[in-house]
């Protein structure tokens, strides 16, 4: 008998006696120790780890070893059973049903231990929508085999369990009188340094007999009742492969594809990461027998040599809600995008396990899941030093992420001569590819970094090594101008940010800060160092102290300061601060910006809720112009169609009016955060109760106490003129005081040409102007401007400017007797009075 077929008996008949249903390497260790307990013959780790396809086999096993492990199956086990198993060879039945059914068993074990090997819950995983339309017309193509190939973490091992669960093995599956043989490579080419039959291998796996033809047996079987044999191999990565045995197991491959040829009855199904591909490809390109059964799938790509694309959208969101049914906030969309790839997905449930609170929605995960990844199969890896010298050479010769980030593979030989193991393992995990492209009429071998994020990552690395380690105001700086307009700006940014804070090195937070950063990147950053401080304080307990201080808090008000209400993530980055703030006087900050929100989102269960945690801090609201509290339970009333009458407030309001109220010399300053917190604060009164003269007066006050706003390039200033041309053109005093419309016009354009301004201040602006198109009678360009602002309202849920544009259109459209479209925005108005359910008395008042 083939030593083979003795040694694939021996394997299943351990794992049968020692109750092991998938093997592993440390596995090994145990066996050894239980065959030297039993037998007092000592079969070494290295031999059993040989025997099971985990090193590699240089030599046939010695008649020793195969006697110690054939007495250790013997001892103390079912004689009868080995017996069976090894030496009735003859008479094997070969009634189909039998034949089948052996399969059947064999594909259910191979699913089983793809199932129990999964990272993710097998459950949670989605079948691929593509892989079954591929198949099935493999099915019935002319084609004999096709392959599933991607780089690493793809999912090709769960992909082709959910294709043969679904069409072979489940209840009315559509292919289920077919005979389906799901194995791993391990099972039938395990003797990859010998040149024996697969054919004989898949008969004995199956109890055919070896006499018998596969070919003849399952065409007869296709002729009479037209099942087919469906042979479907995983796992080629688990084999050990070097220059002697991977061609090889080319060549059986091939042989096998050869030994099928035409036949309709047999197709082979296969996956195989990339760099093995695109080698088996090498060489069957030029076999034309062999190429023209191939079917490459609709997806392949010869440049990146895969076919199986990212997730769609509607994939992620069902892994998504199987992970996390309860999840009601939407995850950060550049993240969401990287789920697309299956290897992250894995990563996201383990964080998702180890805590289970894990409530963060910046990109916060993406660089949480990449630095595991890194340290999993680089860092902690074997040949770590070669693999981070590589990928950091890889670096340089992209010039620092400033040229091409794919680099010529040549530029690489003597490296790959001392650092070839390493580089062989960069391509197998997937942190590595290799492409080809065309020069001159040449093909040039390229490499480079298979996900952007990991070149991200080392760029940085490679950035802050050539800057002595020190992130500084001047490594900042650099970053900042060198990579003006590139996205890896930003990422080099992140990741320095979340150093800084696992290092405890805040000051130079500071300095990240302060560099010359859009508001909308300024924001982000803001709410990502915010959750990386929320989430590390779970890891470290010390950075607890640090959120209590005040010039934490102090350091980010004055960066966040722009109010950027038409931007969703200016609130969430305010939520989150708020989330870590130990500081009494600035969570009632924060609660007072984000009830701002609820002010404007007409969200008054919200905003009563906000009211009673503001009363339960020790701050009272000092320093602020007026009391935010008076001013927020009174817009409440309003919301709620309350009374509510305070004196004190009113008095206070008027003395602000009259300039009372700020006390000192402002002429050669702008107003800080609270200053422009209660500003804000009174407007937003004034639009629920008041009038626009008094808005008028509310804004010359302001001007009055801080002169220097009106020649201010500042984001008051960009605030205040923006509110100066909605108040003055909704009151049709635009046309008063020509000059101050022009000057503001022409101040509100300069400030955002040098990116002072925000979405809310320009759309804003944009109301007036609506407004203004509108007092002089150019009702298309009063529609269009209106009917813009009214999506970006209510993209952001400011149900106030919502309200005002609907007002506005209605007036529009009254005014050209245009009653159809007049009643259209009366329902949508009419709508979000019943949606909102409060006091309908507001949509009329609201100025």
């Amino acid at each position: 008998m083939p030593q083979t077929i003795i040694l694939d008996k021996i394997r299943r008949l351990i794992l049968l006696k020692t109750g092991i249903k998938t093997i592993s390497p440390s596995d090994c260790r145990s066996i050894s120790s239980l065959i030297q307990k039993e037998t007092q013959k000592n079969i070494s780790e290295t031999t059993l780890k040989r025997l099971f396809g985990f090193a590699e086999v240089k030599n046939k096993f010695s008649k020793y070893t195969i006697n110690a492990l054939l007495e250790y199956i013997e001892k103390n086990g079912n004689y009868t059973l080995m017996e069976r198993e090894l030496l009735h060879q003859t008479g094997i039945s070969e009634k189909f049903s039998s034949i089948q059914s052996n399969a059947t068993d064999i594909s259910l074990n191979t699913l089983k231990a793809i199932k129990s090997r999964s990272t993710v819950p097998y459950h949670y995983t989605s079948p691929r929508f593509f892989a079954r339309l591929d198949f099935e017309y493999f099915y019935d193509s002319h084609y004999s085999f096709t392959a599933f190939v991607s780089q690493a973490g793809y999912g090709k091992s769960i992909l082709l369990s959910h294709l043969v669960q679904s069409l072979f093995l489940d209840q009315n599956a559509k292919y289920s009188k077919d005979t389906i043989l799901f194995v791993s490579a391990r099972d039938i080419f395990d003797d990859q340094n010998e040149y024996s039959n697969v054919e004989n291998r898949i008969k004995a796996k199956i109890g055919l007999n070896t006499r018998t033809n596969l070919i003849t047996y399952f065409k007869e079987r296709h002729e009479k009742s037209g099942s087919k044999l469906v042979i479907v191999i995983d796992g080629f990565s688990d084999l050990v492969t070097n220059k002697v045995s991977k061609p090889i197991i080319f060549d059986k491959l091939i042989n096998l594809i050869s030994f099928v040829e035409d036949e309709s009855s047999i197709k082979i199904v296969f996956a195989m990461r990339s760099t093995m591909w695109s080698r088996f490809y090498d060489q069957i390109k030029n076999m034309s027998f062999v190429k023209r059964k191939w079917f490459p799938g609709t997806y392949f790509s010869l440049k990146h040599q895969s076919n199986i694309p990212p997730l769609a959208t509607e994939e992620v969101e069902e892994i998504l809600k199987k992970i996390d049914p309860n999840r009601s906030k939407e995850i950060d969309a550049s993240f969401k995008a990287k789920l697309k790839y299956p290897f992250y997905i894995q990563w996201y449930y383990l964080l998702k396990e180890e805590f289970p609170n894990f409530d963060f929605f910046t990109n916060i995960l993406s660089f949480e899941i990449v630095d595991r990844f890194i340290h999993e199969k680089i860092y902690n890896a074997s040949y770590a030093t070669e693999k981070v010298l590589f990928c950091k050479k890889l670096i340089q010769l992209s010039d620092y992420g400033k040229g091409q980030q794919a680099v010529q593979k040549s530029l690489f030989i003597a490296d790959l001569s001392n650092f070839k193991n390493a580089y062989m393992e960069l391509l197998a995990e997937g942190i590595l590819m290799e492409e080809k492209q065309q020069e001159d009429g040449f093909v040039v071998d390229l490499v480079r970094f298979v996900h952007p994020h990991v070149f991200e990552y080392f760029l940085f690395v490679e950035l802050l090594h050539t800057a002595n380690n020190q992130m500084n105001a001047s490594f900042f700086e650099a970053v900042n101008d060198q990579y003006a307009g590139k996205a890896t700006k930003f990422q080099i940014l992140q990741w320095s940010a979340r150093l800084l804070i696992i290092k405890g090195e805040f000051n130079a937070l500071n300095s990240l800060l302060k560099l010359n950063l859009s508001n909308y990147e300024k924001t982000y950053l803001i709410y990502f160092i915010a959750e990386n401080l929320n989430y590390r304080q779970r890891k470290q307990p010390l950075l607890s102290a640090y959120l209590e201080e005040e010039e934490l808090h102090q350091m980010m008000m004055e960066n966040i300061i722009h109010f950027d209400f038409a931007d969703s993530c200016y609130k969430d980055a305010v939520s989150s601060l708020l989330s870590i703030s130990r500081n009494d006087k600035y969570s009632y900050i924060y609660q007072v910006i984000l009830a701002i929100y609820d002010c404007f989102s007409f969200d008054k269960e919200q905003l009563k809720q906000r009211i009673r945690t503001m009363q339960s801090l020790s701050f009272k609201g000092e320093d602020f112009v007026i009391n935010p509290l008076d001013i927020l339970k009174s817009i409440y009333a309003a919301l709620a169609g309350e009374c509510y009458k305070n004196d004190v407030l009113n008095a206070e309001i008027e003395a602000f009016k009259q300039g009372n109220k700020i006390s000192g010399s402002n002429a050669e300053t702008i107003p800080d955060f609270k200053e422009m917190l209660s500003f804000i604060l009174l407007r937003l009164h004034n639009s629920f109760i008041g009038n626009r003269g008094e808005a008028v007066r509310l804004l010359n006050a302001m001007v009055c106490y801080f002169p220097k706003m009106m020649f201010s390039d500042s984001i008051a200033s960009a605030y205040l003129f923006s509110m100066m041309a909605f108040i003055r053109a909704s009151a049709h005093l635009e046309n008063e005081q020509k000059g101050l419309t022009e000057k503001i016009s022409v101040k509100i354009f300069h400030i955002h040409s040098i990116g002072n301004s925000t979405p809310y201040i320009q759309t804003i602006y944009l109301s007036s102007k609506a407004y203004e198109a509108k007092n002089s009678r150019d009702y298309n360009t009063a529609i269009i401007c209106a009917e813009k602002c009214l999506e970006t309202y209510k993209r952001n849920h400011l149900s106030l400017h919502q309200t005002l544009m609907y007002n506005l259109l209605i007036d529009i459209y009254e005014e050209m007797d245009n009653y159809e479209k007049k009643n259209e925005y009366m329902h949508q108005k009419l709508s979000l009075i019943d949606q909102k359910k409060v006091d309908a008395s507001i949509f009329h008042n609201i100025k």
